[in-house]
C-alpha cells in the first residue's frame, strides 16, 4: 500500500504514526508538509519516507502580488508536484484545513481513498460556519476520524447524522509512555528535576503544555500567585513553551505576571523527544490543565503516566479517564484552584495504578487496530 499524508512532517505525532502504524505494515509513505524544518530528517531517510515541503515549491513573483490568485496557484502547484509521486492508495489528511482538503480532492481518483482525520482544535475551536464550509469536501471523503467523544458530539452537532456511515473513532498511541514507564524503575523525580536545573527539594507544578493563549497560563498563574507564601516557598512552576504560535501581547502579559510571582518560574522552550521528554514529564509533581478545549492530548497522558497529580478543568471532558477509573482532580472555576493546590502540597495525591492504566489505553498496538479498521472501511 502507498499512502500520502497531508500533515506536518516536523510533528512528533506524525513521526510516531508513520513508524508505528504505516511502516510496521510495510506501507510506502509520502508526506506533504506545508513547511519542513527537517526535525526528523534522519528518521525519514532511514525509513525510506519521502517528504515534500510545499513551501519550497518555486513561487511565481508576479502571481504572489495577487493574494487570492496566489492561494489558488499554490494549491495547483502542490497538486502537480504530488501527482508526480502518484499513484496513492490512500490520501490521508492529518489536522484538517481547506487547503489540505482541496489538494486531497484533486488527487482522488477511481482507486485512491481519502481519509480525513480531525485532531482536536481543528474541530473544537472552529465555529459552526467554518466547519460547515467543509461539507462538500467531507462528502467526497471515504472515511472521517475523530479521537474522543466530545469531537464526535461536535461533529454531529454541525453535520447531523449525514456522515455517520463513514465517521470513526480512532486512537493515537505514544512512544514516550513506554519510556516513562521504564525510567520510573531507574530514576527518581529528584534526579529528573536536577537534570533540568530545577530545585530537587521543591514541588514542581507544570502549567499547560504549549505557549498558545488558549492554554490560559495567565489565569492559572494568577491563581497560583494567590497561595500563601508558606506554600509558594515549597513549589516551583514550569511552563512548557516549545510548541505553538507565540503571541507577543500574550507573552508580555505572562512576563508581567511572572515578574510579580513569589516563587521560581521556569519557561522551557527546548524541543524534547524520547528520553529527555520522559524525564521532563517525570520531573513534574503536579500538572494543571485548563485550556479552553482539548481532545485528550498526549501531554496530558504523559503526565498521568509519570505519576503526576493531575488537576483538570471541569469543562474538559475525558471519558477515557472516567471509564478506566484513572485518578485526577478537577475544578469548576479558576478561583477554586488555590485550595486544591494547598491540599496536594500538604497531603499529596494517590495516583496508584494510573501508569498501568494509561499504558493500556494509549499503546500503539491498540491504536494500530483502530487505524487498520479505518483504512479497511475506506476501500
Amino acid at each position: 500500500m502507498r499512502v500520502l499524508i497531508l500533515g506536518d512532517a516536523d510533528s512528533d505525532l506524525i513521526r510516531q504514526y508513520v513508524d508505528n502504524v504505516l511502516i510496521k505494515q510495510g506501507t510506502q509513505v509520502v508526506i506533504a508538509s506545508e513547511n519542513y524544518k527537517g526535525r526528523f530528517k534522519d528518521f525519514y531517510e532511514e525509513k525510506g519516507v519521502t517528504v515534500v515541503c510545499l513551501a519550497s515549491i518555486k513561487r511565481i513573483p508576479l502571481i504572489d502580488r495577487i493574494p487570492k490568485l496566489c492561494g489558488f496557484v499554490r494549491i495547483v502547484q502542490a497538486q502537480l508536484a504530488l501527482k508526480r509521486l502518484a499513484p496513492y492508495d490512500v490520501v490521508h489528511i492529518h489536522f484538517v484545513n481547506k487547503t489540505k482538503l482541496r489538494i486531497a480532492d484533486a488527487l482522488k481518483n477511481g482507486k485512491s481513498r481519502v481519509v480525513v482525520s480531525f485532531w482536536g482544535s481543528d474541530i473544537l475551536r472552529r465555529n459552526r460556519r467554518e466547519l460547515y464550509s467543509l461539507r462538500r469536501f467531507l462528502e467526497r471523503a471515504d472515511c472521517i476520524t475523530v479521537v474522543v467523544q466530545s469531537m464526535q458530539d461536535r461533529f454531529r452537532e454541525v453535520f447531523g447524522d449525514r456522515f455517520d456511515s463513514k465517521l470513526f473513532r480512532t486512537v493515537f498511541g505514544g512512544d514516550c509512555l513506554d519510556i516513562i514507564s521504564e525510567l520510573q524503575k531507574t530514576v527518581t523525580k529528584e534526579e529528573c528535576k536536577r537534570h533540568f536545573g530545577l530545585d530537587s527539594e521543591r514541588i514542581t507544578v507544570a502549567v499547560g503544555y504549549n505557549r498558545i493563549p488558549e492554554q490560559q497560563h495567565d489565569r492559572m498563574l494568577e491563581q497560583i500567585s494567590e497561595l500563601p507564601q508558606r506554600y509558594l516557598d515549597r513549589i516551583q512552576v514550569v511552563l512548557p513553551f516549545a510548541y505553538g504560535a507565540e503571541s507577543d501581547d500574550y507573552t508580555k502579559k505572562l512576563e508581567c505576571i511572572i515578574s510579580a510571582m513569589r516563587c521560581p518560574v521556569y519557561i522551557k522552550r527546548d524541543f524534547l523527544f524520547s528520553q529527555e521528554l520522559a524525564k521532563f514529564r517525570l520531573a513534574a509533581d503536579i500538572y494543571v490543565n485548563a485550556q479552553t478545549t482539548d481532545a485528550f492530548c498526549m501531554s496530558m497522558r504523559e503526565y498521568i503516566c509519570s505519576g503526576a497529580a493531575v488537576i483538570n478543568a471541569a469543562w474538559l471532558k475525558y471519558e477515557d479517564l472516567e471509564k478506566n477509573e484513572i485518578k485526577y482532580m478537577s475544578f469548576d472555576t479558576f478561583d477554586a484552584l488555590p485550595e486544591i493546590l494547598k491540599k496536594v502540597i500538604d497531603n499529596g495525591f494517590d495516583t496508584a495504578g494510573n501508569t498501568e492504566k494509561m499504558l493500556e489505553i494509549s499503546s500503539w498496538s491498540s491504536a494500530r487496530e483502530t487505524w487498520n479498521l479505518c483504512y479497511e472501511s475506506a476501500k
